[in-house]
């Protein structure tokens, strides 16, 4: 149904990891938990979930709001700062997934219209990056203005570097997955794990029923379901490697 997840704002977003963290833990707050655990399953649930929805072939686009500090110079001159503004376990693990950090900002033009800019690149006084070696520092916003920039980005980078270029088709494959191979593994992982030990029958109804948003048996997953499904046998296999 989908080609692209945004999560708007991602802080909120890691709140909410948090809070399922300390749901499962029957605490109040994560630094409740024993040995400063908490905050590694935090970042753990966060990094799992954004990871998944990567290998599913989608595209993912975090929202953040600007967080502004004052930093001094060497010279002890100060200087203003915009970052995103996200807890700094959220932003480890943002930054290594994104391909683009991006600051949107508004440019007033002296008949008083406005125009809003992308910018990709680090500044003094603003952090951005990219991927993309050559991508324009400063674009239009607009999603076909992007899109433009990327691909003439990536045409310089096989002409000027002398590489190729190769498109990812990880969605296409996840929807070309065999249903019925799919539950014939989740059911051979149900039975090893379960055989091991059979709490593990409850944290997988746990996770289905995270990602259904319902309680339900693996048989009662329908083949329309698939790409879930193959969510539900990934958490399995996370089980599995514990």
């Amino acid at each position: 149904m989908y080609d692209t997840i945004t999560i708007d704002t991602t802080t909120i977003a890691y709140d909410m990891c948090e809070k399922y963290v300390c749901q499962q833990e029957n605490v109040q707050k994560v630094s409740e938990i024993a040995w400063g655990q908490g905050y590694g399953a935090t970042k753990k649930e966060f990094e799992e979930t954004l990871r998944k929805i990567t290998m599913l072939g989608y595209g993912l686009i975090l929202i953040s709001h600007i967080d502004k500090r004052t930093e001094k110079r060497a010279d002890d001159s100060e200087v203003e700062i915009l970052a995103p503004s996200m807890p700094k376990r959220c932003y480890e693990v943002v930054n290594q997934i994104v391909d683009i950090i991006g600051y949107i900002d508004t440019v007033w033009n002296e008949d008083g219209t406005s125009e809003r800019y992308l910018y990709t690149r680090q500044t003094p006084t603003v952090m951005a990056g990219t991927r993309f070696k050559y991508l324009a520092p400063k674009i239009k916003l607009g999603y076909n203005e992007l899109v433009d920039a990327i691909n003439e980005a990536i045409d310089k980078q096989e002409e000027i570097d002398d590489v190729t270029v190769v498109d990812r088709i990880e969605k296409k494959e996840v929807e070309n997955y065999n249903f019925i191979e799919i539950r014939k593994e989740a059911e051979l992982l149900w039975e090893k794990l379960v055989g091991k030990d059979p709490s593990y029958g409850n944290r997988i109804m746990d996770r289905v029923e995270k990602i259904f948003g319902k309680k339900m048996k693996l048989s009662e997953i329908t083949e329309n379901q698939v790409d879930l499904f193959y969510l539900v046998l990934l958490e399995m296999k996370d089980l599995d490697s514990e």
